[in-house]
């Protein structure tokens, strides 16, 4: 079958995460340039988050919050007791192990673009970035100011997601093909490692990292130095990638011809994609993003509440929601539970 090449948009939850049994707990992707949130209406802050409106779901999802009404979220934990979600204009809210809270906007000056993807490798430290490709850490609760990763003068950005192993190891990418690593307190100078978007990006490991390109490549960094991109698929261009180790690492993709796809890496070799979800010739809804929290445990997730869990050998498909959602992420953080945030602000848990 031919290739069929497009870009997606998509976001990464990248890093492990972790949520108490009754919470939640997550370019790069190429996001869609939205609507400019910093000339919207401020929406108003939530004290208290109510449960989601119930509705039909698999066997194995528990716990539904509503965080933020309509809001697409980007979620992180680095605990079982700590989480952070954050808001496409800013709005965020922490997990603490027996509740959700708000926290101050990372945006309070309305400085920042459309936030998509936030890192939490500790529960007193997270990174996000947005979609101008800046920066915005969170220490101890307090957020920073915005701090420009890729230089204006690279061109029209139009997305960025970012992987952080610890608070001295992180990798920004955008959907221009840039990436650029935090080390020990001080960014590297951006580079172009793809002349295509990349849609994903993991960090298993202080510096090492895997990243894919929407035009079906996959790329390494290791050792201070990113591998010439490798087309890794015949079928479409891979929309995500999560890595439980450097030796094991899993990417999602869907078809232009339908189906959704995934395809193992072992470090050094890609597998061939392998149908999971839906059929070819089918509709449906593609599985987009994808989180490992070991080589035998592993869900993706797509829009209106499409899901699919793997066991180290098949996948299994499931359903958190038949509310109409899009832009799902999700997180595992150990092997027997998962998280799942989506555009209607709300936070879903699966429990194998």
């Amino acid at each position: 079958m031919g290739k069929a090449k497009r870009c997606r948009s998509v976001v990464l939850s990248a890093s492990v995460a972790a949520l108490g049994a009754t919470g939640a707990c997550p370019a790069t992707g190429a996001q869609a340039a939205p609507p400019d949130a910093r000339n919207a209406a401020p929406a108003p802050a939530v004290a208290s988050p109510q449960p989601a409106r119930a509705s039909a779901a698999s066997r194995g999802w528990g716990s539904r919050v509503r965080l933020a009404r309509g809001e697409r979220l980007s979620i992180s934990c680095a605990s079982a007791s700590s989480c952070v979600a954050v808001g496409e204009a800013g709005k965020s809210f922490a997990y603490d192990g027996a509740g959700w809270r708000s926290l101050p906007s990372a945006s309070p000056n309305e400085e920042t673009e459309y936030i998509g993807s936030i890192s939490c490798p500790t529960t007193s430290y997270c990174l996000a970035s947005d979609t101008s490709v800046e920066a915005i850490e969170y220490t101890n609760g307090v957020w920073g100011a915005p701090r420009a990763i890729v230089p204006a003068d690279k061109g029209s950005i139009v997305g960025s997601t970012v992987s952080c192993e610890s608070s001295s190891f992180c990798v920004v990418v955008d959907g221009a093909g840039d990436a650029a690593v935090y080390t020990n307190g001080a960014w590297g100078r951006a580079r172009r490692v793809t002349r295509y978007g990349i849609t994903s990006v993991w960090c298993p490991r202080v510096d090492y990292c895997v990243a894919v390109d929407n035009d079906g490549d996959a790329l390494t960094y290791s050792d201070g130095a990113w591998t010439r991109p490798r087309r890794v698929d015949t079928i479409a261009a891979p929309t995500s990638v999560s890595c439980a180790s450097p030796g094991f690492c899993v990417a999602v993709l869907g078809s232009e011809y339908g189906g959704s796809y995934a395809m193992t890496f072992n470090g050094a070799r890609w597998t061939s994609p392998t149908l999971v979800a839906g059929k070819l010739g089918g509709a449906g809804d593609d599985l987009e993003q994808v989180s490992c929290a070991s080589a035998s445990f592993c869900l993706a997730v797509g829009g209106n509440g499409h899901a699919s869990v793997y066991d180290g050998h098949t996948w299994r498909a499931t359903r958190f929601t038949t509310a109409r959602s899009d832009g799902e992420q999700v997180s595992c953080p150990d092997t027997t539970r998962c998280v799942v945030v989506d555009s209607t602000g709300t936070v879903y848990t699966y429990t194998a």
